[in-house]
């Protein structure tokens, strides 16, 4: 096999299982939306390049160890550039969920001070009666 259709196919598989992992990931809403479409773009783009440019001199300026080895090493760069991702948008949604939980409580801190300041009011004026 030819060195420059393993990178082809290489890009172009590389491309369609980012895309795939990607889509699985948003359906299960680990990953926002947001970073969904960046990674879903960079897919695009893999597939597009592996389909679109020629790799037929890349066999006169690498070895076959070079290649793998580079192949490789952006296809671990790349899942662990989107396992970070994925960490990131679940502290994104835990962080809106903890807020949305401090605005609750900060509501009914405030409706209990004001039941106490009312009792405390109700006390005052009964202390007051003779």
């Amino acid at each position: 096999m030819e060195m420059g259709y393993f990178v082809k196919g290489f890009l172009i598989v590389l491309g369609v299982v980012l895309f795939a992992v990607d889509l699985v990931a948003l359906a299960k809403r680990k990953i926002d939306s947001s970073f969904s479409v960046v990674w879903g773009v960079l897919a695009v783009v893999l597939v597009l390049l592996g389909s679109v440019l020629s790799f037929g001199v890349l066999s006169q300026y690498m070895s076959w160890q070079a290649v793998i080895f580079i192949t490789l090493g952006v296809t671990a760069l790349l899942f662990s550039l989107y396992k970070i991702i994925q960490y990131i948008s679940e502290l994104t949604s835990r962080n809106q969920e903890l807020v949305i939980q401090v605005s609750l409580l900060n509501e009914e801190s405030r409706q209990m001070k004001e039941a106490l300041r009312k009792l405390q009011e109700q006390q005052g004026e009964q202390e007051s009666r003779p």
